[in-house]
Parts: structure tokens; C-alpha cells; sequence
């Protein structure tokens, strides 16, 4: 008699360099990955604005790293929808994007182009948090241009907007690495997973699964 538990679904939303977190990598996760990037593996599920090959209620987790600020303003609506639609009652949401209120400081020094961080993709600037990645969009990946931002207060609104309840955001002490969480259940609960920043540069070594 087989006795093992079916496999938790995780919708893995983001671009290629960015991996999932330790706890979702696991035995019982299967990724499905929604990629911004033309050259990561082939079971994507296509445009965060359009998930149709995705059935409704059909994963249990979103997993969206840096994901939202490459739509224009009016998709993030028809996006979170998308998010929303897909998740199983119950589920969560995981939502990171760039804290654009905690540059503030550093845009009014006139310091756009110095060296804010290092990322996987490398040294990371004003101009490349606002805009994109200046040498990846160079070498060939305009979809990784972003053309709109949040702050704590604007990110909120969107996801109450599109009907995530209960949501919590939460900046994260980095500087101008803010990380939101933004969990959401459609029976109205939620958990939050802890997560740190060192798991975004491990290899990823996950387990894929085909659409369905």
C-alpha cells in the first residue's frame, strides 16, 4: 500500500538567477516556474498576467521574487488576480519586490549610480533598483526592465484591492533590500514562513513537475 503524502504544488514566479528557499525545495514540494527569463527550463506557466494553463485552486504556494515591477502599472491588477485565482483556499503568497520609499535618502545625495549592494546578477545601483538591471537588460533581457515600484503603503492597497485578505507587509532591516511578505488565504487565514536572504544564492536543486 503506498502510503506517501501527494506533493505540494509551489508556482515559483521570478527570473532565472533567483532560487526558492530551503523549505521549498524539499522532497514534497513540485516547482512549476513562471520565469521572466527566455532561457530558464520549459515548464513555465507563461505571463503573470495570464496563467490560463494553470487551473483555479491548483497550487498551494506563490513564490514571486522581483516579479511585479516589470508589468506597467495597469497589469498589476490583471496579475494579482491571476495569483489569487490559482491559489488553493488556504494558500500563500509570498511577494518580494524593492522598497523604493528606503531610497529616498540615497536619491536626494544625487547618488544614482554607485554601488547600493551585490546581487547575484551583480553590484546593484539606484538606477538598476528603479529601472532594471542595467548589464542583464545589455545582455540581452529587456524583460527584465521594471517599469513600476512600491512602497509598504502602495503595495498594501494593491493586494487588499485584488482581494488578498488577510495581508501583511513587512520591511525587512536591510537597506534597500526590503523583502514583503504578503501572505494571503482565501479562508481568510494565513501563516507567514521565515525566510532568509542567504537562500537566494544556493543552488537550486529542486524538483520540477510538468503543467497540468
Amino acid at each position: 500500500m503506498n502510503t506517501a503524502l501527494p506533493l505540494k504544488t509551489v508556482l515559483h514566479v521570478g527570473w532565472g538567477l533567483v532560487s526558492l528557499p530551503e523549505d521549498l525545495r524539499s522532497s514534497e514540494w513540485r516547482e512549476i516556474r513562471c520565469d521572466l527569463a527566455p532561457d530558464v527550463p520549459p515548464e513555465t506557466a507563461g505571463s503573470i498576467t495570464d496563467t490560463a494553463q494553470l487551473a483555479e485552486a491548483s497550487v498551494d504556494v506563490i513564490w514571486s521574487s522581483h516579479s511585479l515591477e516589470p508589468l506597467l502599472p495597469h497589469e498589476l491588477p490583471r496579475a494579482l488576480s491571476e495569483f489569487l485565482r490559482v491559489l488553493r483556499p488556504g494558500g500563500v503568497a509570498h511577494l518580494m519586490v524593492f522598497d523604493v520609499q528606503s531610497l529616498a535618502e540615497r536619491i536626494a545625495s544625487g547618488d544614482l549610480d554607485g554601488e547600493l549592494y551585490r546581487s547575484p546578477s551583480g553590484p546593484m545601483s539606484v538606477l538598476d533598483v528603479l529601472w532594471g538591471h542595467g548589464p542583464s537588460i545589455a545582455a540581452g533581457r529587456p524583460c527584465l526592465a521594471r517599469r513600476t515600484g512600491f512602497s509598504a503603503a502602495t503595495l498594501q492597497r494593491q493586494l487588499s484591492a485584488a482581494g488578498f485578505a488577510p495581508v501583511s507587509v513587512e520591511r525587512r532591516g536591510q537597506t534597500f533590500r526590503t523583502v514583503r511578505y504578503c501572505p494571503t488565504a482565501r479562508d481568510g487565514r494565513a501563516t507567514v514562513r521565515p525566510w532568509s536572504p542567504r537562500t537566494r544564492c544556493r543552488p537550486l536543486g529542486r524538483r520540477r513537475g510538468a503543467l497540468r
